[in-house]
């Protein structure tokens, strides 16, 4: 790939695309004076002066590459991929690819994916997909997906779906679902459906929505609305829970490296090849819900996004027999998680279970 440095304003001036076979990597600050095509990888090290309205900034295609720090602009496309630092502004479609850090701005569309960091705030919309760490702030829209850690804080429209853990806050309309872990606090309007699985801050309840709680969890719901309403059930199973019936074997989904690993570069590092049968060789799945002792799947492709967010990840479908399969019923912190002893990997797929073919 063709390398070049740009070191003055009138370097960068003479850049019209970066072509996919080449890397440009901005040294000085610099001011965009025209709508830059970005189809390889371009590195933005300094604060680079761009405007939407006046129609300079950077747009990247297909597969390539944006690093951006100091209040930069891009709008993503087909894939591509996004880091943005310092305030930076970005703007994803078509299942681009975004992390976002110290302060910076994201609005996503059509599927794209984005991991917040740092205070950054992010508006999704069309089944996007939101990892929000560090007091991140998420409008999600049009049945999107966020899972928010730390302080986060999400305002969920639309059918989104959101799981809440740290100290999240959650504000949820429209006929969104909301699941709730540590000192999570949810305010549930509309519609919306909230499900408790440990003790959270704060539940409030309005207009229509519910809360589906355990028995056995004693904890105080604020009810706003008379129309609202507290759902306790009893234990049910990992197979009742997701819906899959009593079958001989299941298809259940993991999440994994580019190259197809977990548990990269630490003595437990697996191989997920595609036709392989993978099997634990020191199997003790009792000993705890998470950890050592055995492999772990899903129930649905997007659920695994809680426990892995690397760029590059893949979704794979693995057929488990029942006998091989290990659910943790005390209580079990990840409802759509089970453990497994031996699996075989059948294919790749999308978020959604969808076949990929190669």
């Amino acid at each position: 790939m063709n390398e070049k440095f740009i070191r003055t304003q009138e370097d960068f001036d003479r850049i019209e695309n970066v072509q996919a076979d080449e890397t440009v990597v901005v040294e000085c600050s610099v001011r965009v004076n025209s709508i830059i095509k970005v189809f390889g990888k371009i590195i933005l090290y300094q604060s680079t002066d761009c405007s939407f309205a006046e129609n300079r900034y950077f747009c990247a295609y297909g597969s390539s590459s944006v690093e951006a720090y100091g209040s930069s602009s891009v709008i993503a496309y087909g894939s591509s991929s996004v880091k943005a630092h310092n305030g930076s502004f970005v703007e994803a479609y078509n299942r681009s690819s975004v992390e976002a850090y110290n302060g910076s701005s994201v609005i996503a569309y059509d599927g794209s994916y984005v991991i917040a960091n740092g205070s950054s705030s992010v508006i999704s919309y069309d089944i996007s997909s939101v990892i929000a760490y560090d007091r991140s702030s998420i409008i999600s829209h049009g049945s999107s997906s966020v899972l928010a850690h730390g302080s986060s804080s999400v305002i969920a429209y639309d059918g989104s779906y959101v799981i809440a853990n740290g100290s999240s806050s959650v504000l949820a309309h429209g006929s969104s679902s909301v699941i709730a872990y540590d000192r999570s606090s949810v305010i549930a309007h509309d519609y919306v459906v909230v499900r408790l699985f440990s003790k959270v801050r704060r539940i409030i309840l309005d207009g229509y929505s519910v809360c589906v709680i355990p028995q056995s969890l004693k904890m105080k719901i604020k009810v706003k609305s008379k129309k609202a309403y507290i759902h306790k059930i009893s234990p049910i199973n990992f197979f009742e829970r997701n819906k899959l019936g009593k079958r001989k074997k299941y298809v259940l989904y993991k999440r994994v490296s580019k190259d197809f690993k977990t548990q990269e570069n630490t003595p437990n590092e697996t191989v997920w090849k595609i036709g392989s049968i993978v099997k634990h060789e020191n199997y003790k799945p009792d000993i705890d819900e998470c950890g050592e002792g055995k492999f772990h799947a899903c129930s649905k492709p997007h659920f695994c996004d809680e426990f892995r967010s690397a760029k590059g990840d893949r979704y794979i479908a693995v057929e488990v027999k029942r006998e091989d399969l290990f659910e943790w019923k005390d209580s079990p912190v990840f409802p759509h998680k089970i453990s497994f002893r031996c699996g075989k990997v059948l294919y790749e797929c999308d978020r959604f279970g969808k076949k990929i073919e190669s």
